[in-house]
């Protein structure tokens, strides 16, 4: 590997406790490990026998045909893992999703095809939240309190599947505790931000309040969600955070096509190009991160690389930025390495404080701007998501307004005096932010600030917006362009307060 590449590619790091093996190549080398805990390792036989596979020198020893057994091990289960992210894909999007939007268009039957959608896509996310969020140990296990799980409802769904002891009828008992669960994660709000709000909050979706399953489409959507058709588990553990955006790109190849009682996909080319979805493959992502990041980040102190801004103006779901964040921490946590008063003292918090400073992005597809947050929270390992809520917008980043417009626009003397009351307004609240570190402070401290932030900024949007409106209108008539001229003059009183209400 050093006469290859220059450097090596496995690394055995111990303090005789705790054994890692770290691979060079993974693409986020901080966390691309294998954690064995010897003492632990010691009481568990299976676990010994893995410590002794994979720290052997004959693992890392290579053949005559210049492999070893380690890359070889990789590369096989690299190739099981994109196995059974297809299926997984394929399932939700054939098995799945059918079943969920025929449960919607039976519980509102007068819904259009475009809201049964996006209740359906509400609630195939909820489910993937929890079993992405349970398995990777975000989320507390119970709904309000009573100690259930999703995955504890798959088990015993399974376990009834295998007796062939299905209910028959319409029995809702699996449906009661999916509702319990995604009603408690509605309950945490604060600590979810909007994608929260947007995903469980009942008040954005409230056709869902009136949706209940059947046992049985609950155990045709949890299978389908949790294993292959062979049996073998799908375990959100190991399932790239990057499956989320790769899903919902393949759901926007197809509409909805009534079969009767019944609702199935049907391909439709011109689903996804009037969605504008398209997926950035994992290489092309890195590709563009080693053109464009690597000059950025070498030879810099970890505070200079926090000070960077880097913005997708079409970020999708956001696998572009999944790809920053490992790259992005990974260069944070190295640069700190030999500093002996550097604060950053493991990889979690690096990637807290790049997600805090250094990741934007912006699209006009609200759902995908919610995915986007989702993926960024799951990926990122934190439950600290205030920042994302403002560093992800929903908008469309070829069309919008400046704060000099406003000034060069607003003639009114009034006027000109609330706008720059609502841009100091705007400064304290900024001020505020930068001086928040998730690291230290709680995430309902971190609410408040990014909470008044929203607030700030709501009056300066809105007039931004009337302004950046009426240079796109155009007005042509006379009249009509005295109406505008009156307006920004204070004939009608203050502008800036008429426009903002």
């Amino acid at each position: 590997d050093l006469r290859r590449v220059g450097r090596p590619r496995w690394g055995i790091l111990t303090n005789g406790h705790c054994w890692r093996l770290y691979d060079g190549q993974a693409r986020s080398v901080a966390q691309g490990f294998l954690d064995i805990q010897l003492l632990q390792a010691l009481k568990q036989p299976d676990l010994l026998k893995r410590f002794v596979v994979f720290f052997r020198p004959q693992a890392l020893r290579h053949s005559q045909h210049g492999s070893c057994w380690l890359r070889t091990t990789l590369t096989d289960n690299r190739r099981y893992q994109e196995r059974i992210a297809t299926a997984f894909k394929q399932q939700a999007c054939h098995q799945v999703f059918p079943a969920l939007a025929t449960a919607v268009a039976q519980a509102a039957p007068t819904a259009s095809e475009a809201v049964v959608r996006e209740a359906s896509l509400v609630l195939l996310y909820r489910l993937l939240f929890l079993l992405y969020g349970e398995s990777r140990g975000l989320l507390n296990s119970g709904a309000a309190g009573r100690g259930n799980s999703l995955h504890e409802l798959v088990n015993r769904v399974a376990k009834t599947r295998r007796r062939g002891a299905m209910a028959p009828g319409a029995q809702h008992h699996d449906w009661t505790t999916i509702a319990a669960l995604c009603q408690d994660m509605a309950h945490r709000q604060p600590d979810l931000g909007r994608m929260g709000r947007h995903i469980f909050s009942s008040q954005r979706m409230p056709l869902l309040d009136t949706v209940a399953c059947s046992d049985e489409t609950v155990a045709t959507v949890l299978m389908g969600l949790c294993f292959t058709r062979q049996g073998e588990p799908i375990d959100y553990a190991d399932l790239a955070i990057d499956q989320l955006g790769a899903l919902y790109e393949q759901l926007m190849a197809y509409k909805l096509k009534h079969d009767g009682d019944h609702i199935t996909m049907e391909s439709s080319r011109l689903s996804r190009k009037t969605a504008s979805c398209y997926y950035t493959p994992r290489g092309l992502v890195d590709l563009i991160l080693q053109e464009t990041l690597a000059p950025l980040v070498r030879n810099r102190s970890a505070q200079q690389l926090l000070n960077l801004k880097i913005c997708d103006p079409a970020m999708g779901t956001g696998n572009f930025l999944l790809g920053l964040l490992d790259h992005l921490s990974d260069a944070v946590f190295s640069a700190t390495a030999s500093n002996h008063t550097a604060t950053i003292s493991d990889d979690q918090t690096a990637r807290n404080l790049v997600l805090q400073h250094c990741i934007y992005g912006v699209d006009k597809d609200p759902m995908a701007v919610d995915l986007a947050r989702m993926a960024l929270m799951l990926h990122g390992n934190s439950t600290d998501v205030g920042h994302l809520d403002h560093h992800l917008h929903c908008g469309n980043s070829l069309f919008g307004g400046w704060i000099e417009d406003a000034v060069k626009t607003i003639c009114d003397p009034n006027g000109s005096t609330s706008l720059q009351k609502l841009l100091q307004s705007r400064r304290r609240a900024s001020a505020a932010i930068t001086r928040i570190s998730t690291a230290r402070l709680p995430s309902q401290a971190n609410a408040q600030h990014w909470h008044a932030l929203e607030k700030a900024n709501a009056p300066l949007a809105a007039l931004l917006s009337a302004i950046h409106g009426q240079h796109w209108l155009a007005p042509a008539s006379t009249g009509d362009r005295g109406i505008v001229h009156d307006l920004w003059r204070g004939r009608w009183g203050n502008p800036v307060h008429v426009v903002t209400g």
